[in-house]
């Protein structure tokens, strides 16, 4: 109950800017769905961070974060990373938490094949950041895009995310996804 009343109020913010700019991305596997919708909070690469995965047996998870994005490959747009946080709510095994988590991502632009990216995120939050049931959340993933329109791409990735309850670690989500990602 307090997952959906915070995902309802986390939609409508992302809503309430969906007159800028942004990227919205969502992807499915057979188990597990994942909506996240990132926007420029400046005009100097300081973005929000929105997002909610749900998978039928490993539990949900909410986050929204900050991040910083900015060309990585000296004046070149082919290579960008973003470094920040999550704020991030999780649900599973009869347990959930909250926890700050720190990291990143990434995205590289093949030159000579502008169509095809590969891109990537992780993060993490140790004990010392996870509060309530949570002892430690990590994230990480990798994926393979295609440009099918000018702001548009469908893509294959791969995934791992678990927490760490005490009792032991609760996988969220691990496997294969595809997706599609839409800038406006």
């Amino acid at each position: 109950m307090y997952l959906g009343r915070v995902t309802l109020a986390a939609l409508a913010l992302g809503l309430s800017q969906a007159a800028a700019a942004g990227d919205l991305d969502l992807n499915l596997s057979n188990e597990a769905a994942r909506f996240s919708y990132l926007f420029p909070l400046t005009d100097t690469g300081l973005n929000a961070d929105l997002g909610l995965l749900h998978h039928t047996d490993g539990g949900d998870l909410l986050h929204a974060g900050v991040l910083l994005v900015d060309e990585a490959g000296q004046g070149t747009e082919a290579f960008t990373v973003g470094l920040g946080g999550r704020l991030l709510r999780v649900e599973g095994g009869g347990a959930s938490g909250t926890a700050l988590a720190i990291g990143g991502s990434f995205r590289y632009v093949f030159p000579d094949y502008n169509r095809l990216a590969i891109s990537g995120a992780a993060f993490i939050a140790p004990e010392v950041t996870s509060f309530a049931d949570l002892e430690g959340f990590h994230e990480v993933g990798i994926r393979g895009e295609y440009r099918v329109l000018e702001r548009g791409f469908v893509y294959l990735g791969l995934r791992s995310v678990s927490a760490d309850f005490g009792a032991g670690t609760a996988g969220i989500d691990d496997g294969l996804h595809v997706g599609v990602s839409l800038s406006f």
